[in-house]
């Protein structure tokens, strides 16, 4: 059996051939996994259904297309794409003879005019034999696949990670004989793993025979169905479901949020009508599913469903992801379970509190399980998982007492919830239902979560007010004495020196004198986080008035506790909002401070919960130092760029780039959601905000984000503010002041370019090219200039792929920190959040 990273490795390399004519992501991908199909169907043969053996004639099958020539797929044969392209032509018309592998060519066409792109695709997946491969990988390899796409459109449609899958997969563990349905299934992530669980527990509950054969053939026939309205999707739904062993799933072009879904025996797609198994399924007197999961897109345009006696209890909504919501919960059997993946919103909104109402007073809501940040790449938003429960008729119900809520902070807490599922273990919580009733129906996890027990019945608070109070103490400053000047850094990050001056070089006479322990806070920039606690170190320092002093005058909260509560709770949200003046000198009062509400714990919760907070900020604090030791690119070795006896192919970039100045005005379409780009030296680009086109300043243009191009910050490119465009929906865009360019793929890796650009004998060349009095610019025609070796693209393609490798372990300890302040934010702010 082959390497899986080696048969992955197979498949992106057929993507990226075909990336060569087809740079829109969605086609890429499926042209590819029809490939892989087909390569995956002419290997096990006749170990197949028969159905799905039928679905290519001899005359198109892998094995007959590759016989077209002595070389294979090497030499890119034309009649080969020409045979293909004969076969799609005829198979994607609407069929009728097998029912079960509907949709699966329908539609479809290769798009290729040259023959070498689909030699080289197909020659890469050749190299696969999944006749020595199982079901599982061969199921793994299309999800890899699918996972490139990571389709994030309008609609707020997102790649489910295959981490969450299987997390709500081992809560909901479905058994044999349960009808599961994914009401936006998408490319199938959630059915085809219920297919593996389902398929295990039959394996394991009957023996060899009769009994295990029925039940198999109904796990194929009647028990997995999915909805999902677009047609490519659609098909890598089914593609994935066949390629795990299941040739008759019901993957429907349905749309979940119109009523005439459920109200009609038929419905037509691609030009045939077909039956409609949700009218037999969802009908008033029908049995309704036993399993419902699914992340349903969220926060678009998509219309909802109007209210309708077939549905039972309606609120009208005009978020999609609250009709998804309120169809599945119609849609359970008694006794039926759903686990549904949500923003969380959903969770806190006044106009879903009626729904949350329900969810409570109606079915068992089980749990809610807050997701991290980044857990969807495209999500831009905080999303969570909740599972309830149908009760049955005979259970006499009453409503939910009680709910299980558990934030996740990175992947290992979803790797390993399902062995602590409602326990208090790794700081799951019960909540009783009451509570949750004088929260408003607030379903947050961070309101109930990460604090000793004795905060919830305190419920108290006090002020900055109540434990300190200002310093008002000039100090008169003398000509000849050396003073120490204190500055606070952003975001919580503590006091330091600003530098030390005689009296008589600073400005500013009359300033305060501050002690260990005082508080300082920034009036200007306060909303960034600029407070601390002066350390022993900066004891006798000064600051001006516009660094307000505070002394601490009863220890209501213990001392070692408040930097916690600075740093990592909402006081600079609540600054931003309070500050005041123009734009740049935007300014706190002394009131504004005082007045700032802190949560108040008993000494006994204190004392409990400080040990947990300061394990957490030495693993921040030795992370940061490790990162910082390693420089954000002192492991990118100049040696790395060094031909040797080599011949470089070219000695600058001019030959294989071109700058790109591809606007659009988002304003000028005022309804449409676009998803605005950044870009920094860390984490290179990446999506900041989803904004509405009316946001946008009238006649301000941006520049189109399209995989595979290069930009950079002119101005900061030279410490490495440089990034490679990630796979985009169209409604993506970047700030007009950065430059755009893209690479000629055939001879240049824009990979290896980013590379380039980061390492330190390349950013020394940047300085020198850079102009301007004030801010040192790099324009695009200068970096083209800039002599650099660059190697054939095989050598750069083998380079890439090891430095991706460092990177990954140089960024290691960032990720250990960024880990650790997350879990330090949850702790903090839930203990805001609960007052």
């Amino acid at each position: 059996m082959t390497a899986r990273s080696s048969l992955r490795n197979y498949v992106w390399q057929a993507c990226t051939a075909i990336r060569n004519e087809h740079r829109d992501v969605k086609k890429y991908v499926e042209i590819t996994a029809v490939l892989l199909f087909m390569k995956f169907c002419d290997d096990l043969g006749d170990t197949l259904p028969e159905d799905v053996r039928e679905l290519i004639p001899e005359r198109y099958r892998w094995g007959t297309l590759k016989a077209l020539s002595p070389k294979g797929f090497g030499d890119g044969s034309e009649e080969v794409l020409a045979r293909l392209d004969e076969f799609f032509s005829q198979a994607c018309q609407p069929r009728d003879e097998h029912p079960s592998t509907v949709g699966i060519f329908e539609g479809f066409s290769l798009g290729l005019k040259h023959p070498e792109v689909l030699g080289q695709a197909m020659s890469a997946i050749d190299r696969i034999d999944f006749a020595g491969e199982d079901y599982d990988q061969a199921g793994d390899l299309h999800e890899f696949l699918i996972s490139r796409m990571a389709d994030a459109g309008v609609k707020g449609e997102f790649y489910t990670p295959r981490l969450i899958v299987d997390m709500v997969m081992q809560v909901m563990q479905p058994r044999a004989g349960a009808r599961v349905w994914d009401p936006a299934c998408g490319t199938a992530g959630f059915l085809a793993r219920a297919f593996d669980v389902i398929r295990s527990d039959i394996l394991d509950r009957y023996p060899a025979g009769n009994a295990q054969e029925q039940a198999l053939a109904r796990l194929r026939q009647d028990s997995l169905y999915g909805n999902e309205t677009d047609p490519v999707s659609a098909r890598l739904a089914r593609m994935n479901m066949l390629l795990r062993g299941d040739g008759h799933t019901n993957i429907l072009e349905l749309n979940t949020l119109d009523r005439r879904t459920y109200e009609s025996e038929t419905y037509e797609s691609k030009g045939k009508v077909r039956q409609n198994p949700l009218k037999r399924i969802l009908g008033q007197t029908g049995p309704k599913f036993d399993v419902i999961v699914a992340n349903p897109p969220y926060g678009g345009q998509q219309a909802v469903v109007s209210a309708s006696e077939f549905f039972g209890p309606w609120f009208s909504t005009k978020k999609p992801e609250s009709g998804f919501l309120q169809v599945m919960m119609n849609s359970l059997a008694e006794g039926g379970r759903c686990g549904v993946v949500l923003p969380e919103g959903v969770l806190f909104r006044r106009e879903e509190q009626s729904i949350r109402e329900r969810l409570l007073r109606d079915f068992e809501l089980e749990a809610v399980v807050g997701l991290y940040r980044g857990a969807f790449e495209f999500a831009g938003v905080q999303t969570c998982v909740v599972f309830f429960r149908r009760p049955r008729a005979t259970e006499r119900w009453v409503g939910t007492d009680r709910v299980w809520f558990f934030n996740a902070v990175d992947q290992t807490d979803l790797e390993t919830l399902h062995q602590h599922y409602q326990t208090e273990e790794r700081l799951g919580r019960w909540v009783s239902t009451q509570t949750i009733h004088k929260q408003g129906l607030n379903l947050r996890p961070t309101t109930y979560l990460a604090m000793p027990d004795e905060v919830h019945s305190q419920g108290e608070e006090v002020t900055l007010g109540d434990l300190f109070e200002p310093v008002e103490d000039i100090t008169l400053l003398e000509d000849g004495r050396l003073y120490t000047q204190l500055t606070v850094q952003y975001h919580g990050r503590g006091a330091v020196i600003r530098e030390r001056q005689l009296g008589s070089e600073i400005g500013t006479k009359r300033q305060i004198t501050v002690t260990a322990g005082d508080l300082v806070v920034s009036r200007i920039d306060a909303r960034h986080g600029a407070m601390a606690i002066v350390p022993e170190s900066l004891d006798g320092a000064i600051v001006t008035k516009d660094f307000p002093v505070f002394r601490l005058k009863n220890a209501k909260i213990k001392p070692e506790l408040i930097p916690f509560l600075l740093r990592f709770g909402p006081l600079a949200e609540r600054f931003t909002e309070l500050a005041q003046g123009s734009t740049r000198r935007q300014r706190v009062t002394v009131q504004d401070i005082l007045s700032q509400r802190l949560p108040f714990l008993s000494q006994g919760a204190q004392e409990e919960l400080l040990p947990r907070l300061q394990a957490q900020l030495d693993i921040h604090d030795r992370a940061i130092a490790l990162s910082a030791a390693a420089g954000s690119s002192r492991w990118l070795d100049d040696s790395y760029f060094s031909l040797g006896d080599k011949e470089a192919v070219a000695s600058s970039l001019a030959p294989f780039v071109s700058e790109v100045t591809d606007y659009v005005e988002p304003a000028a379409e005022p309804d449409k959601i676009w998803q605005v780009y950044s870009i920094s030296n860390t984490a290179g680009i990446y999506l900041g905000e989803h904004r509405l086109g009316r946001d946008f300043k009238p006649g301000r243009k941006y520049k189109r984000v399209v995989g595979g191009r290069i930009a950079y910050a002119v101005d900061r490119v030279n410490v490495g503010t440089v990034g490679v465009m990630p796979e985009a929906p169209p409604d993506s865009i970047i700030s007009p002041y950065r430059t755009v360019f893209q690479c000629d793929t055939t001879t240049l890796s824009p990979d290896w370019v980013y590379f380039l650009m980061k390492a330190p004998f390349f950013q020394r060349r940047i300085r020198e090219a850079q102009v301007g009095a004030v801010r040192n610019e790099l324009r695009f025609r200068s970096l083209t200039q800039i002599p650099v070796q660059v190697p054939s693209l095989s050598h750069q393609q083998r380079l890439v792929e090891e430095l991706q490798q460092v990177e990954a372990e140089a960024k290691l300890p960032a990720e250990i920190a960024s880990r650790a302040e997350r879990l330090l934010k949850n702790i903090v702010s839930t203990l805001f959040d609960s007052n």
